[in-house]
């Protein structure tokens, strides 16, 4: 059987703490544990009054504490700054009461409230737009004209001349009390019931804000009559009494009621999802993913036909508001309703947001005082209960208390949850939690002496990841850890594009590679790209050597290896004997190899040479052989602007390579004769396109024809052919010297017959 039971703890928490410190639980202080199971109501102030009693005494006389910084005794003192609670409890200990027509305690009796079908509406918030707004003169609001002045805030010594009106009453339920009847106000006690005890405190009655209203229960109330409304749920404001109210009024007769075959049908209204868009929006809320900590699993709100939300927390409306629901409605409703919904929402960011600034308050007031006239075309009267009309005070509250989070319940609801865990004899819960309380307290006391072990005040948070492995590229280097399995994924192309370019604009350890080709010397015997011909002194390159043919390499598979080297980038040895800067070694066959592919494959053959290449295709190959070969090594040695001019000669000279068997192809299929045959016959693994492009850009343009008769000429005149195979002749000198302890080949090369 489920029994209600009523509990009030009386917290307190310290100011004078850094902000990010006084919000937290280990500056909460359980001073009260009013007993239950009823609310205490109009005797709160008989279970008050230990704890206003020791408030006086800090403020007039103060104690004795000990400065442990300085080792000096000092008298303390303190104050009550305010409270922060929930509606109903603001007005226990406020005194002046939440319910009626006068129920707002910042308006006082001038309360903007009229009666409708049984409940009272806080409607009229044009009264605070400045007297010539046009909005004063509409009569789409009520069917009347507004006239009256905005209502004022009141000082604190009209406030004493209200309270001083009331009349003394004895507190106690006993009829000789004068309890256990009721009785009407007078119109002069407006709606104070008594004097509250905190005005016995000194300083109370000069306080500007003395008890705040909680935004979190405000966002929370607002989210559901919102949402509820729209989804056309339990919660909905949309009733058929609603209906009436404006037919009694004369207004908006577009969503009076339709008598159908005697009965009531209410016509379908632009603030609620029609069937589709409530699904729609459902499907929207099913999906959000949020990070680890962040809220609640929104899937599991929704229900299983994708037709309502219902089990929301006060924090998952938070979320709602700041975050959701202005995407949410968006194409699920007209653009006059879903744009004043994110108007409202836009609101409660700037009221939540870490940095206040008074100019931005002012702004907000009078933004939010349009945002709910306007919400008064929209919706009905019964839409707007007390809490809503409560959003109209919250930047006021603002700049006199700051930021929000320093005045909401978040954190002594969390900790009403911890004391609640406390409760082991429920026949009993208050001495369960006092017991438990005064445990907790002992116990962290005593963890401050301990060291070696994990405390309360050494433990990591939830989040916190310790002991992350450093990745290899500063652009994959995380400060989180991943909270499920690793899952391999197949890119699309557009995702790898943008992937790719994103690393190559934003990892630094690139950037060498990135500005290769601006310090790379020129080679010889280009193929018509500009580049100077060959002299016969020069020693030929491993990709132009004409005999014997390159045949397939035994044992090159790169992938192997770096898998055998534990996916760590494999070394690379360089001739730096004879200032060649080449690369030597056993992983020769596999860089060089790399180095060929990634040209074929990521880089267009359209351009003269390598040096007219856009720098993003050379990124993307010089990032892939950065990944698979430890070159960073070198980074620090005298040797590496010739390191780097070293392996930018290599791409060059593969795409020379490359671009001359492409030419060859060209001249094979019919070359500047055959129009028709060279255009439809592309090279393999080279589709139709950019075949095409190679021609038009290249091979058909002017200075290309001309440098192609030219290196036909200086072909001729060379002096030496290679003969030494697919390798270099730095390689070639690395293993015979390797192998014999000296360079013996030399006769790898011959002379040219004439």
């Amino acid at each position: 059987m489920n029994q209600p039971y009523s509990m009030w703890p009386i917290v307190l928490t310290t100011y004078n703490t850094p902000p990010w410190l006084c919000m937290k639980e280990s500056s909460f202080m359980l001073t009260l544990l009013i007993l239950g199971p009823k609310a205490p109501a109009k005797d709160i102030d008989v279970f008050l009054r230990p704890l206003v009693d020791e408030l006086k005494m800090l403020w007039r006389d103060g104690v004795q504490m000990r400065d442990a910084s300085t080792n000096t005794v000092f008298t303390m003192h303190a104050t009550l700054l305010w409270t922060i609670n929930d509606y109903p409890a603001r007005s226990s200990l406020s005194r002046w009461s939440g319910q009626g027509y006068k129920a707002c305690a910042t308006c006082n009796k001038d309360t903007p409230s009229c009666s409708i079908t049984s409940k009272i509406a806080y409607v009229g918030h044009r009264r605070f737009l400045h007297n010539k707004h046009k909005w004063r003169d509409s009569l789409l609001f009520n069917g009347k004209k507004e006239s009256r002045r905005p209502p004022r805030r009141l000082s604190n010594a009209l406030i004493i001349k209200q309270l001083d009106r009331l009349p003394a009453r004895i507190p106690g339920k006993h009829p000789s009390y004068g309890g256990g009847v009721k009785r009407r106000r007078t119109e002069s006690e407006l709606n104070w019931t008594k004097k509250s005890i905190f005005f016995e405190l000194d300083y109370w009655c000069s306080l500007d804000l003395k008890h705040n209203i909680d935004v979190m229960h405000v966002v929370k109330n607002v989210g559901e009559s919102l949402l509820g409304t729209s989804l056309k749920n339990e919660k909905s404001k949309d009733t058929h009494k609603a209906r009436e109210d404006l037919e009694k009024w004369g207004t908006r007769e577009n969503l009076w009621l339709q008598k159908r075959n005697n009965k009531n049908y209410p016509p379908h209204l632009d603030y609620s999802f029609k069937p589709v868009d409530r699904e729609r929006f459902c499907q929207f809320i099913k999906g959000v993913r949020l990070p680890d900590g962040f809220g609640s699993n929104f899937k599991n709100k929704v229900h299983s036909n994708d037709l309502n939300i219902t089990g929301l927390k006060s924090h998952d409306y938070h979320i709602l508001m700041q975050r959701l629901l202005p995407i949410g409605v968006r194409g699920c409703l007209p653009a006059n309703v879903s744009k004043k919904i994110i108007d409202l929402c836009t609101f409660f960011k700037k009221i939540y947001a870490r940095s206040l600034d008074v100019k931005d308050m002012y702004k907000a007031h009078s933004e939010v005082i349009k945002i709910l006239c306007n919400l008064e075309l929209i919706y009905q009267p019964a839409f707007f209960d007390i809490m809503v009309h409560l959003v109209l005070h919250l930047p006021e509250e603002a700049i006199l208390g700051g930021h929000v989070y320093m005045r909401w319940m978040y954190p002594f609801e969390r900790y009403m949850k911890k004391l609640k865990s406390y409760v082991r004899n429920k026949a009993k819960p208050e001495g369960s939690i006092a017991e438990g309380y005064i445990a907790d307290e002992a116990l962290t006391f005593c963890s401050m002496y301990l060291d070696g072990i994990q405390t309360k005040f050494n433990r990591l948070d939830r989040n916190t990841d310790d002991g992350l492995p450093k990745m290899q590229f500063s652009v994959f280097s995380s400060q989180c850890r991943p909270i499920s399995k690793m899952k391999i994924i197949a890119l699309c192309e557009e995702a790898s594009k943008s992937l790719q370019w994103f690393v190559l604009n934003n990892c630094d350890e690139l950037k060498c590679y990135i500005s290769m080709s601006v310090h790379v010397a020129r080679g010889h015997g280009g193929d018509g790209g500009g580049e100077p011909p060959r002299q016969p002194h020069t020693i030929p390159r491993a990709c132009e050597s004409s005999k014997p043919k390159r045949g397939f390499g035994r044992n090159l598979n790169l992938y192997e290896r770096y898998r055998l080297n534990k996916k760590k980038p494999l070394p690379l040895e360089f001739d730096i004997t004879r200032r060649l800067y080449k690369v030597v070694g056993d992983n020769y066959q596999v860089y060089i190899r790399l180095v060929s592919n990634e040209v074929q494959k990521n880089v267009p053959f359209h351009y003269p040479s390598w040096d007219d290449v856009p720098e993003d295709y050379k990124r993307i190959v010089y990032l892939t052989l950065h990944n698979y070969f430890d070159i960073d090594s070198f980074r620090d040695t005298p040797h590496w602007n010739g390191i780097v001019q070293g392996i930018d000669a290599d791409f060059k000279a593969s795409y020379r390579c490359r671009k001359s068997k492409v030419k060859k192809h060209f001249m094979r299929v019919g070359g500047y004769n055959d129009v028709e045959t060279r255009r439809n016959t592309p090279p393999p693994r080279m589709n139709e396109k950019a075949w095409r492009k190679v021609i038009k850009k290249l091979f058909m343009s002017e200075k290309y024809q001309n440098c192609f008769v030219k290196n036909k000429d200086n072909s001729g005149k060379q002096v030496y052919g290679s003969s030494h195979g697919a390798e270099s002749y730095a390689q070639k000198r690395h293993k015979e010297k390797k192998e014999t302890g000296r360079e013996n080949h030399i006769d790898g090369w011959k002379k040219k017959s004439l």
